[in-house]
């Protein structure tokens, strides 16, 4: 027997992400309709009540929805509740300017801090509202930090989603290591394109500019998958040998980039085919490029 909604099908209707709804105690699904997030409620998974809607495009980017997912989280013995997204941008909202909701690529990752009523998700503002008007009213400038939060600044990870049913203190997530802008272009394996990211355990934590998720790799779930022992590594091919080896020490992954004979502890870290016409002219640019090296 099929689900059902109170709503009628829509255009981009999908992405379903279920999870307990600890106010009703049932379950809720966040579900991507066009450019905006419905939430529902069930009791039996199969009829399923319009409780909320939630426009990404306020705090955030437009566009349309993927992917949306919504879960829980602490921070300073406070809990909070996470709601990301993947989003399709329009064309007029491809830029540098993300206070103004743009973005340098047609999709984004993104995510926001607040809190589940049991029906709907709201916005926390990491800034008292009260004196950030006050402050406004005085001297005729809004402090807000109003750039929407990026799940990440890489291009490799888009529809990343959290497992249901582990740990609650530290929600589990994995994406689609790839981005659409070339994908396409990549090479083909054995009739297969594409991978999935590392799975990342997800907190949240406080910053000077508010409150952010912070990650880190899921080492206990790579060496479940991977059957790696302390010391053991993963070696990677491609059409003309040994790409890399990725060796678990010290509860934390290296990658070791044996074609460049060298050994570098990488933290902010990615693999990408570029055409040598694209290689001669690109920049990798993130948060810590002066410790950042791109080796061809």
């Amino acid at each position: 027997k099929n689900p059902k909604t109170s709503e009628d099908f829509q255009q981009d209707f999908r992405d379903p992400k279920v999870f307990k709804n600890p106010v009703k105690k049932g379950f809720s699904m966040v579900l991507a309709v066009g450019k905006m997030l419905r939430f529902y409620y069930s009791e039996d998974f199969i009829n399923w009540d319009f409780t909320g809607e939630f426009d990404p495009s306020i705090k955030g980017f437009g566009g349309i929805c993927e992917c949306p997912d919504c879960f829980p989280l602490s921070c300073n013995n406070k809990e909070y509740w996470i709601l990301t997204l993947s989003s399709i941008l329009p064309e007029e909202k491809i830029g540098n300017n993300l206070a103004n909701g743009e973005y340098p690529y047609a999709h984004v990752m993104q995510y926001f801090v607040g809190n589940f009523d049991g029906e709907n998700f709201k916005c926390v503002s990491d800034i008292d509202e009260k004196r950030n008007q006050l402050i406004n009213n005085m001297f005729g400038a809004d402090i807000s930090d109003k750039k929407p939060l990026v799940l990440d600044y890489g291009l490799d990870n888009y529809a990343m989603v959290s497992f249901s049913g582990m740990s609650a203190k530290n929600p589990v997530m994995i994406g689609w290591g790839e981005c659409w802008e070339y994908v396409n272009n990549t090479p083909l394996y054995k009739s297969s394109r594409g991978k999935m990211t590392l799975p990342r355990k997800l907190s949240l934590v406080e910053t000077s500019k508010g409150k952010r998720l912070s990650f880190e790799i899921a080492v206990d779930i790579v060496h479940e998958t991977f059957g790696l022992a302390e010391g053991q590594s993963i070696t990677l091919y491609g059409e003309n040998g040994k790409l890399l080896v990725i060796t678990l020490t010290d509860n934390k992954i290296w990658v070791v980039r044996k074609a460049s004979k060298s050994d570098i502890p990488d933290a902010p870290s990615g693999f990408r085919a570029f055409s040598r016409e694209a290689a001669m002219h690109i920049n990798v640019i993130n948060e810590y490029t002066y410790t950042l090296e791109t080796i061809v």
